[in-house]
């Protein structure tokens, strides 16, 4: 089996990637159907059809390997991320999920909230340093810099979100 897989890695990459950009978009919509509480502001602009345009990334290891694993481990990341969120915004509903979020940054002073949305961009940021300490070459470097990147996208799109919630009207639960 592995000889089969090490034989088509390109194929088995550019599956894996697709899977992984599946599970992003389709997280995304456990969390937030109509993007209330999307941190990308990109996707928040340019809605569903452009995150279905994503899938077109997995056809990035057909031109660099160590690109669609890149993209592999960032969407597999983020993926993750919303899961952990999905429980709590499916039983309270979008609507009332995005009240939550806002109320809880509204409540928090600046420097603590910001610092606790950020965190676990914080730790895949530091996971990634320490992969590339130890796995500096190959696979491990590709592994590395996706974690990295993930971890940067959230420190980029979280503050944008968290800023953007401040200024919104205060709601009631």
């Amino acid at each position: 089996m592995r000889e089969f897989l090490t034989s088509h890695l390109v194929h088995v990459v550019a599956l894996a990637t697709l899977v992984s950009r599946l599970g992003d978009i389709g997280t995304t919509f456990l969390v937030t159907p109509t993007l209330k509480v999307e941190a990308n502001p990109i996707v928040r602009r340019f809605r569903w059809r452009y995150a279905i345009a994503t899938l077109a990334v997995a056809l990035i290891p057909y031109y660099s390997l160590h690109g669609g694993i890149i993209v592999f481990t960032v969407s597999s990341l983020i993926a993750a991320l919303n899961a952990s969120e999905a429980m709590l915004a499916r039983s309270l509903g979008e609507e009332q999920y995005a009240t939550l979020n806002r109320e809880a940054i509204q409540k928090m002073p600046v420097l603590r909230g910001l610092s606790l949305l950020c965190l676990p961009a914080l730790f895949l940021v530091t996971l990634g340093l320490i992969m590339l300490l130890f796995f500096p070459n190959g696979w491990g470097f590709d592994f590395a810099i996706g974690t990295i990147l993930s971890g940067a996208a959230l420190l980029i799109f979280y503050p944008i979100r968290f800023f953007a919630e401040r200024r919104a009207p205060r709601s009631r639960l």
